[in-house]
């Protein structure tokens, strides 16, 4: 199962539009790998909780992935990730998909991370998912998770209306178009 939470995170199953078997290939596994990873997959009995809780404590136990922080305060950004299934019938949920410039049907997959930094490379780490594109219940999942000196990053999809729902304090939400306001809190920062 590792190896499957590992071509997730990296981005493996975007490259290869859900296809599981070239995604496992990508990662440099070998045969006999790629097809056990799938066979866990089929046959296995798994908790992404549970997985998320070890990945966690393993990077914990190495020390070499050190929380990102800006003037104290840690990024936890949020997104959705759109597994795409033209053929799936049936499927009520859709995704925007850029290059189609329209939502498609797709398994849609809620995403809370955190960032972390070994040596030069900022990483984000899974902490937890939702199955729903539902932009609250993501939101409500990121609060629980949300510590002290957390601040929630959203795309620009999230309204203040579903912030303000879900109780959330500290955010930043980039916005459709670039606006003055960014220069504005950068300014802010500096003041610090």
């Amino acid at each position: 199962m590792a190896h499957l939470l590992f071509t997730l995170l990296a981005g493996h199953l975007l490259q290869s539009r859900g296809a599981l078997f070239p995604a496992l290939a990508t990662t440099g596994l070998k045969d006999s790998k790629v097809r056990a990873a799938q066979a866990a997959l089929r046959d296995g009995k798994w908790s992404i909780a549970y997985l998320l809780k070890r990945l966690d404590w393993l990077l914990r136990k190495e020390a070499k992935a050190i929380a990102h922080h800006i003037n104290g305060w840690q990024p936890m950004p949020i997104d959705w990730v759109g597994f795409y299934r033209p053929r799936l019938k049936e499927c009520t949920t859709k995704h925007f998909n850029s290059q189609a410039q329209r939502a498609l049907p797709a398994i849609e997959l809620g995403m809370v991370v955190r960032l972390k930094k070994v040596g030069n490379r900022l990483i984000a780490c899974l902490v937890t998912t939702t199955r729903s594109g539902d932009t609250v219940e993501l939101l409500k999942t990121a609060k629980a998770q949300q510590g002290n000196k957390d601040v929630l990053l959203a795309d620009s999809q999230v309204k203040i209306s579903h912030l303000h729902e879900a109780n959330i304090e500290r955010f930043v939400v980039r916005g459709a178009t670039n606006s003055w306001f960014a220069h504005f809190l950068r300014g802010l920062a500096n003041l610090r």
